[in-house]
């Protein structure tokens, strides 16, 4: 279904200048290397250590988590990988977070020259949606942190220079071990239980203890989640598979391999099968 759904949205849009970096490196269907025997051959490296600073690895949910970690390796293993402890990288939990966390420049620009493109639009800015009183508490906060930041700021500097920094010693463990891809839980702690009064707090963390997703987004790499399993009170949990620059092909075909070999997703009781599938 990703690779479907890429076939048709990727590509450059003249409305999103970033995007003409892909003329020339995407191929011509994301489908074409979906195979089961796409992990064959395959150098994986594990990170161990956990991407949120507050993580405890002495919790019994985070074990949990850990001991699906584990069985997912296996699995990689059964279907054909490599699979290799990745090289220590310094201060990987610190820089991971602080890139993503401080990112606080680009929003406010942004948001406000999307809004400036739709003259019907209720709001003008990003002022105005704070304004309105329509978002919830912890939200706002979250939103007016952005305000009055751009990126002509010389703390965007130090920002992008600290990405480039962190992406060089990614890029370079990965060149020393011949890996194609990274490997680490999407979160070390099951999904946690959302508060009754979620939407009346100022503050609220929105993801939970064990986040290791932002690595992918502050280096601007590609990666893709595949279920990794279930804890014993039924929870998932995702394993996540992160390339180089571009690499979403090799991802996908990683990723399909892993997910028709091991089967363990299951469909949510509360949706209902579509009424037409292809």
């Amino acid at each position: 279904d990703v690779a479907l759904v890429l076939d048709v949205i990727a590509g450059y849009d003249p409305n999103d200048p970033l995007t003409a970096e892909s003329v020339g490196r995407q191929p011509a269907t994301y489908t074409a290397g979906l195979t089961t025997e796409g992990l064959k051959g395959a150098r994986i490296g594990i990170i161990r250590e956990p991407l949120d600073p507050r993580a405890d690895t002495s919790s019994p949910e985070f074990k949990a988590a850990r001991a699906l970690m584990d069985r997912a390796i296996e699995d990689l293993r059964r279907l054909g990988a490599v699979v290799v402890d990745a090289p220590k990288i310094p201060d990987l939990t610190q820089r991971s977070a602080s890139l993503y966390d401080g990112n606080v420049f680009e929003t406010e620009a942004a948001m406000d020259k999307y809004f400036s493109q739709h003259p019907n639009a209720p709001v003008k800015t990003l002022k105005d949606i704070l304004l309105s009183g329509k978002v919830v508490p912890s939200r706002a906060r979250t939103l007016t942190n952005a305000v009055g930041h751009s990126t002509d700021e010389h703390a965007y500097l130090r920002l992008l220079l600290a990405r480039d920094a962190l992406r060089q010693d990614v890029l370079a463990a990965m060149a020393d071990e011949g890996l194609d891809a990274l490997a680490y839980l999407t979160f070390d702690y099951p999904a946690p239980q959302i508060p009754a009064d979620a939407l009346l707090r100022s503050t609220l963390d929105s993801a939970g203890l064990g986040n290791n997703r932002r690595l992918s987004p502050a280096l601007r790499f590609p990666a893709i989640t595949v279920p990794a399993g279930f804890t014993a009170e039924g929870l998932p949990i995702g394993l996540e598979l992160m390339g180089r620059e571009y690499a979403e092909p090799l991802l996908l075909k990683l990723a399909y391999a892993y997910e028709q070999g091991t089967h363990h997703r299951r469909a949510p009781a509360t949706t209902p099968a579509l009424a037409t599938a292809r």
